[in-house]
C-alpha cells in the first residue's frame, strides 16, 4: 500500500438497482407531520429526494439501510461521494437495532450541484435521540454498525434532493 493511502471497504456502491431493497425512508408523519421522501437507484447511484413540511411540528426526512450490519472494527470512520442541493443534510449509523435505537449523526457539508468525497470520524459522530443530542450516550461501537444512512432537518420548508454515489468505511494505513 503506497504511504498516505486510505484502506478502504465498500457497503454501498449502487449499481444493482436492486439494492434499492435494502432502503428504507422514515420521515416525520411518524410523529404526526406531513413531510415525505422516496429512495430509488438512478444510473448507479442513491437518490435521496422528497419535499420537507414544518406543518404539525414535523420537520425531517430520513434515509437508512436495512442490513446483517456491519464489523467496523480497525476503521476510523465512514467516507461518502454525494451530490446535493446546497441544503444541510447528515450522514447516519446506528449501532443498535429498531426505530427507538440512538441514532449518530454527522454533518454533511453539501454544495449545490457538485460531486464531494466527505470523509467522517466515527470520533465526530454526535449521538441523538429524536432529534435531540445526548450528553450521555457511549461512543459509536465500531463492532456493532447496524445501519447507515441520511437525514435532512434544516428547517426549511421545499424539495430536496441528495445523490450518493457509494458509501464505504476507511482507514488510515
Amino acid at each position: 500500500m503506497t504511504e498516505g493511502r486510505r484502506l478502504e471497504t465498500v457497503l454501498f456502491d449502487f449499481t444493482d438497482p436492486r439494492s434499492t431493497r435494502q432502503w428504507e425512508t422514515i420521515d416525520d408523519v411518524v410523529m404526526g407531520g406531513r413531510s415525505s421522501s422516496s429512495v430509488r437507484i438512478e444510473d448507479g447511484r442513491l437518490i435521496f429526494e422528497g419535499d420537507l413540511s414544518l406543518e404539525n411540528d414535523g420537520g425531517f426526512c430520513s434515509t437508512r439501510s436495512r442490513t446483517e450490519g456491519w464489523d467496523l472494527s480497525g476503521f476510523q470512520g465512514l467516507v461518502v461521494t454525494i451530490s446535493g442541493d446546497g441544503r444541510k443534510y447528515s450522514l447516519t449509523l446506528q449501532t443498535e437495532r429498531g426505530r427507538d435505537a440512538v441514532i449518530y449523526q454527522h454533518p454533511l457539508p453539501v454544495s449545490e450541484g457538485s460531486w464531494e468525497t466527505v470523509h467522517a470520524h466515527f470520533a465526530d459522530f454526535e449521538p441523538t435521540y429524536q432529534g435531540e443530542v445526548l450528553e450521555d450516550a457511549p461512543a459509536v461501537e465500531q463492532s456493532h454498525v447496524y445501519s447507515v444512512g441520511f437525514i435532512i432537518a434544516d428547517g426549511r420548508e421545499g424539495p430536496f434532493r441528495l445523490r450518493v454515489e457509494r458509501i464505504a468505511a476507511y482507514a488510515a494505513p
